[in-house]
């Protein structure tokens, strides 16, 4: 099902995982072949997953996959910039900045308090 048509994940639900690959048609076929998920390529170094029951991510090729860096748990908030404030706000720090992601809202990477990263994203208004 293509990305548009599938239902709204509500506020604090995790929406997205994400897992760096050093290899995509290595990984796809790997997970394809594994557990039986289908993917769809918006970008020639990413594709997104559905597994059999329905949740989701993305494989993200980065060439060399850092040690302690993968998975990425994204969870949907429904204002990235009022998550990124409040999480330093609470003793987080900000990993990467808000930034956009294409057509599909926003997205910013978070520390915890004890350095956890976590993803958190925004979807884009409706129209």
């Amino acid at each position: 099902m293509p990305i548009e048509n599938r239902p709204e994940i509500p506020h604090g639900a995790i929406g997205h995982i994400e897992l760096n690959v050093s290899d995509l048609d290595r990984a796809m076929n790997f997970y394809n072949t594994l557990f039986g998920w289908s993917f769809e390529e918006p970008f020639p170094d990413y594709a997104w997953f559905k597994t059999p029951w329905g949740a989701g991510g993305g494989l993200f090729s980065r060439g060399e996959v850092p040690r302690g860096e993968s998975p990425l748990v994204y969870i949907k908030v429904l204002s990235v910039e009022y998550a990124v404030n409040k999480a330093v706000e609470l003793g987080g720090e900000i990993d990467i900045p808000v930034a956009k992601m294409g057509r599909w809202g926003l997205f910013a990477h978070l520390k915890d308090p004890d350095g956890n990263v976590i993803g958190i994203y925004q979807s884009p208004p409706k129209t």
